[in-house]
């Protein structure tokens, strides 16, 4: 019995939806947003099939960004909290050895993951229905039960033809078809390894294709659960301008405009010290003249969202010590979990002038940073 789940990114009638299907009915599927691997797989075979006339892209390219995609996410999940039990240890995800080989077409399950550029066989078709509705899709065709080990393909519309994605609003420029490519490939990898729709404007987003085809340039997602150096360029307009002026100072310029200079310490982890200095710039292009700096330190944090691995009585991987600490659940242990993290520090000008509380806000998966600061004995938001 062929069973097939997916988790998809596609529009219709310009709209995203997306979400996980089931080709066994209306039953309740909970192990559906599992990863596709854990700590028991140590290898993953994969294989790349691509349509080049139509996807715009070669073989050789395709394999690339596949390869830099799940290069990502095994960075990305060496800063992941996640759990360790007793008995299988970490979890492992996104720690295995991914290895290439040769596949006869979309067809064919001798290995665990196929990337398909542009190509689909008739029974992925019917399956899909409308195929040209998808800009991308991840859809697990077989899972083993027992070890929690799943076999699939990932699929992504191409750029020309009758599977070329309907629901694009503007036809991606030649130059920018592999990043688009590479960022669809993020977010289905994200799903197999067992991330949801997460959030409005990051990676994981389940309206991740429309931002891509409203963007003047495809945005680059270089986090998720790391923590990376930033920068934020701001020209506020009064009357804002005179509470970034009473917060940061201007230094003796009548309308600054601001750079803003966000510094991670060596960890790249979200729980580490930030350092952050702020420039008065007369534009969006010059360095600026430094103003100040703050030394941010967390001062609280707390999970926004906790992933639970599903599986049912024949699983053979995780032992009864494994499973009380899910408190004695005998279906489900706790996987990796999203953090939200408050930091704050105090902000002083290099003229000595300007002292004041501020503070920002990390959230993983978010590359949105929210600021506050202090305004007339008041806590207020800002961004920078």
């Amino acid at each position: 019995m062929l069973r097939i789940i997916c988790s998809l990114t596609w529009f219709f009638s310009g709209l995203a939806f997306a979400g996980s299907w089931s080709s066994r009915g209306g039953e309740q599927l909970r192990d559906t947003g599992n990863p596709w691997f854990l700590g028991n797989t140590a290898t993953v075979s994969f294989c790349v099939l691509v349509d080049e006339a139509q996807a715009g892209l070669t073989q050789a390219t395709a394999g690339s960004l596949a390869k830099r995609a799940v290069d990502f996410w095994h960075l990305e999940f060496t800063k992941a909290i996640s759990s360790t039990l007793p008995s299988f240890g970490p979890l492992g995800v996104a720690t295995q050895k991914w290895e290439e080989h040769s596949c006869s077409g979309p067809e064919d399950e001798s290995v665990d993951v196929r990337f398909q550029f542009g190509v689909l066989n008739q029974v992925q078709e019917q399956y899909l229905k409308t195929p040209a509705s998808f800009a991308a899709i991840s859809v697990r065709t077989d899972y083993d039960e027992q070890h929690l080990r799943a076999k699939g393909f990932v699929y992504l519309a191409p750029l020309s033809g009758r599977l070329a994605y309907q629901g694009a609003r503007n036809k991606p420029q030649a130059g920018a078809a592999a990043d688009r490519y590479y960022v669809l490939l993020q977010h289905e990898l994200g799903h197999v390894f067992g991330l949801p729709h997460i959030g409005v404007w990051g990676l994981m987003a389940e309206r991740i294709a429309d931002t891509l085809d409203t963007s003047p340039k495809v945005p680059i997602y270089e986090q998720f659960f790391r923590q990376k150096d930033r920068q934020y360029r701001l020209c506020p307009q009064a009357p804002l301008l005179d509470v970034y002026v009473s917060v940061f100072g201007s230094g003796g310029t009548q309308r600054p405009c601001y750079r803003f200079v966000n510094q991670k310490d060596d960890s790249s982890s979200i729980m580490g010290m930030n350092r952050l200095s702020v420039f008065a710039t007369r534009g969006d292009t010059d360095d600026g003249v430094l103003l100040g700096r703050a030394d941010l330190h967390v001062v609280g944090s707390f999970p926004t969202s906790v992933f639970t691995l599903w599986f049912n009585a024949s699983q053979q991987i995780f032992s009864a010590a494994d499973l009380a600490v899910s408190g004695n659940s005998s279906n489900s242990v706790i996987g990796s979990s999203l953090l939200r993290v408050s930091k704050s520090g105090v902000y002083r000008s290099v003229d000595g002038a300007t002292v004041n509380l501020i503070g920002q806000v990390f959230e993983q998966g978010d590359p949105v940073v929210r600021g506050y600061g202090t305004y007339q004995g008041e806590i207020i938001d800002l961004t920078f």
